[in-house]
């Protein structure tokens, strides 16, 4: 069994670096880019600032870019072109991958890991006011959860989703389970059933 203190430090290690790739990833992102090159901004930031590693530290998983109604876990890759066939000697440029547009909604997905332990989370953005009070809403929504899971509030962190989906004009989602975090395997074996409404 690990050093509780070793496994503490490791763990806020990752979270260090996550908080750092996090508020760059957030200044660097904007119109214009293709899925791709956002990725790897991304990835080549964590795997810089962990000092990667092989299995030791690194990124915790591919990069999710989620677009619009895309909920998430969505990660491109080198083929994800805008549906047109690319030919493979052609190079990467942003007319021929997926790129980022003003009106978009994107959710960024990324996770860091020292030895083992991944440190993740997920941030929404837009350039477009129209969903301002859409990242309002999920603000809200978080905040109440934190709350919950710190014993501040009674009601449940569903209750707290359905009462500020409902405040926000928003249909909340039912049975949208996380994952746990068990040591060294990703996503922790979670049963995570999809989403009903």
């Amino acid at each position: 069994m690990e050093d509780p203190e070793v496994t503490y430090n490791n763990i806020r290690r990752a979270a260090e670096v996550h908080r750092q790739v996090r508020q760059a990833a957030r200044k660097f992102i904007k119109p214009g880019l293709s899925m791709v090159e956002i990725a790897e901004y991304i990835e080549n930031g964590t795997r810089a600032l962990v000092e990667e590693d092989g299995l030791e530290r690194g990124v915790g998983f591919p990069t999710g870019l989620s677009l619009n109604n895309c909920a998430a876990h969505y990660s491109p890759n080198g083929g994800d072109t805008t549906g047109e066939s690319a030919p493979q000697s052609q190079p990467m440029t942003s007319e021929n991958y997926t790129v980022l547009k003003q009106g978009d909604v994107l959710k960024v997905d990324f996770g860091v890991h020292v030895k083992g332990r991944i440190v993740d989370s997920a941030f929404t953005l837009t350039w477009d006011h129209t969903y301002h009070k859409l990242l309002e809403a999920v603000q809200a929504a978080t905040n109440a959860g934190v709350r919950v899971s710190r014993g501040e509030r009674s009601q449940s962190a569903g209750r707290s989703s359905f009462i500020l989906g409902s405040r926000h004009r928003r249909t909340a989602l039912r049975c949208c389970r996380s994952h746990p975090g068990n040591h060294g395997i990703l996503r922790g074996g979670g049963r995570g059933e999809g989403p009903t409404r």
